[in-house]
């Protein structure tokens, strides 16, 4: 514009555009892209050139070529917040996948991701509706934070989220103030293959919305808590089944052994007093008998009550449970089990429970094939060998012929290596058999 100076036709924008000139006025020839320049609030963006007009070895003025790059700047910059916001929704992604998988526990898994939902989508509620497996009701399993909920708000959520349940589709619930509605709400059906299984529910902030890219984003989170509730209930019902089948277990153990051997002693109970007024020497050898099976009975009890409480096993002496298995070995075989210690037991927790199992299987194996009339167990202990010695009458095996699986020697064997210990069992058809259990300490506090 004639007239009208430059910096009056761009007001502002000197603290730019004076550097250029300065620099091109000594000589140099300028370019530069992507020119931030902003007048009255209006910003755009420039490639320039500023090239000195040469006169007399002195500038004389100064070419100007200019292009504007607005549109390629904006269009860059609209590029980099996309990503960056991507990048964002692929973090979130990743840690809730984290979250989700943290913990098999539901209510932990569920408490993890829901916290971290509300810290990183700026809601001010995140909660999971489950359905109940047995009636197929919806429940609310968890919201977070955790805040108390009027019956009446908390059945109009129920009735929203059947709503969600029945079209197995989406609700995305924007602020409505003339029907009191002054946050927006995501609710998500939460799916297992074709299965409805619950609702998720997020909650923004009070005159906030939702956007497009944030419930595609919350979709994709939906997913995910739905696997990680599949997987925490597939885990939770493996438990059951195991807890299931050690109840079993113990209740054969039961039966087998403490309720036969107790039913054995209640009969001899039953017929002890007439035997001992008529025959006071059988009567005595009953007498010897009942201490015997309600010792095994009681020795029994401990061990199955070590099976049910393994946190005790660390506090009891090596010596006393090779006592009570030895008990409870002669009560049920009908087998008299001697038991003889040398030395002082303060063994490393997994080494105690090798010797323990490893001399609980001998017992058993002793009593399902030995057919021996008498079994000695010797446990010697020094600071530099722990051994035990069971051995039997019975039988006996030739080891070159009997597989190792059928008499749980490999299972033995592979205790016994997992602590470094040397097993040698020795048998001869007709001589019995020896088993010998080995460890040094070495290094280890006996």
């Amino acid at each position: 514009m004639p007239g009208v100076g430059y910096f009056e036709h761009q007001p502002g924008t000197e603290p730019v555009v004076l550097p250029l000139f300065e620099s091109t006025l000594s000589g140099r020839t300028i370019h530069q892209n992507a020119v931030r320049l902003e007048t009255e609030g209006i910003i755009s963006f420039w490639d320039v050139v500023l090239s000195p007009l040469i006169e007399d070895d002195k500038v004389a003025g100064i070419l100007v070529v200019a292009v504007d790059a607005t549109q390629r700047e904006e269009a860059r910059q609209n590029l980099e917040q996309r990503v960056s916001e991507r990048t964002q929704e692929l973090q979130l992604l990743l840690d809730v996948s984290s979250a989700a998988s943290s913990s098999l526990d539901l209510t932990e898994m569920l408490t993890s991701t829901l916290d971290l939902l509300v810290e990183r989508v700026n809601a001010s509620r995140a909660g999971v509706i489950l359905k109940d497996t047995s009636t197929g009701e919806l429940m609310a399993r968890l919201l977070r934070p955790v805040q108390e909920v009027p019956p009446e708000d908390l059945g109009k959520i129920l009735q929203v989220c059947e709503t969600v349940v029945r079209s197995a589709e989406p609700l995305y619930i924007a602020p409505d103030e003339a029907h009191d509605l002054f946050e927006p709400g995501a609710l998500l059906p939460l799916r297992i293959r074709d299965q409805l299984i619950g609702v998720l529910v997020i909650i923004g902030p009070k005159g906030g919305r939702f956007n497009p890219q944030q419930q595609a984003l919350f979709r994709s989170i939906a997913e995910q808590v739905s696997v990680a509730i599949e997987n925490a209930r597939l885990y939770e019902q493996a438990e059951q089944m195991a807890i299931t089948t050690e109840r079993n277990r113990l209740a054969r153990d039961l039966h087998d052994a403490v309720s036969q051997t107790l039913f054995s002693a209640s009969l001899i109970a039953d017929v002890l007093p007439k035997l001992w007024e008529k025959k006071p020497e059988a009567g005595k050898q009953k007498l010897d008998e009942l201490r015997l099976l309600t010792r095994g009975a009681l020795s029994e009890m401990r061990t199955l009550l070590l099976e049910l409480r393994p946190d005790t096993f660390r506090d009891v002496d090596l010596g006393d449970l090779y006592r009570h298995l030895a008990n409870a070995f002669t009560a049920r075989a009908r087998i008299p089990a001697n038991f003889v210690q040398d030395g002082e037991s303060n063994l490393p927790l997994h080494v105690k429970e090798v010797f323990y199992r490893i001399g609980q299987e001998a017992l058993n194996n002793i009593g399902k094939h030995a057919d021996a009339s008498e079994v000695r167990m010797a446990l010697n202990i020094t600071p530099s060998l722990v051994a035990l010695e069971i051995q039997d009458n019975g039988c006996g095996f030739d080891s070159t012929s009997v597989s190792p699986e059928s008499l749980g020697l490999k299972i033995m064997t592979e205790r016994a290596d997992s602590i470094g210990a040397q097993l040698n069992v020795h048998s001869m058809p007709g001589t019995g058999t020896v088993i010998r259990l080995h460890w040094q300490p070495g290094e280890e506090n006996t």
